[in-house]
């Protein structure tokens, strides 16, 4: 009884209630495509518990296995969306008519005159 109430901290997050539908009402197995067999190594302990949470599931571990990295490969990765973003963001730049260009900065004598930057942030000076 120890063992099953320790299975709610499986690692692997629970299916989305969807997805859970989907695996359990899955088909006879047909390969109309070309698929890759892999050999994933783990420990006794992480195999059985995986056994026993896919039992649960109504599925196999390879299914299990199938389902995290399909979603792991289909997430955007944090430089694909910050590089996402930037375009965006140029692209609104640009569609208000701020453009930058190399000509537009400022030297370093420009920079670093504390005099002009006191005159922006209190203007009455």
């Amino acid at each position: 009884m120890r063992e099953r109430s320790s299975l709610n901290a499986f690692p692997l997050a629970p299916f989305p209630e969807g997805e859970a539908k989907r695996l359990e009402k899955r088909p006879t197995r047909c390969y109309c495509e070309t698929v890759k067999n892999i050999t994933v190594s783990v420990d006794e302990r992480t195999y059985h518990r995986a056994r026993v949470f896919a039992a649960q599931k109504n599925t196999s571990v390879s299914a299990l296995v199938k389902y995290f990295l399909s979603t792991l490969v289909e997430e955007e990765s944090e430089f694909d969306r910050l590089k996402r973003r930037e375009h965006e963001l140029r692209a609104s730049l640009r569609g208000r008519g701020a453009a930058f260009s190399a000509a537009d900065r400022l030297s370093r004598d420009q920079v670093h005159d504390r005099d002009a930057l006191r005159r922006h942030e209190h203007p009455s000076l």
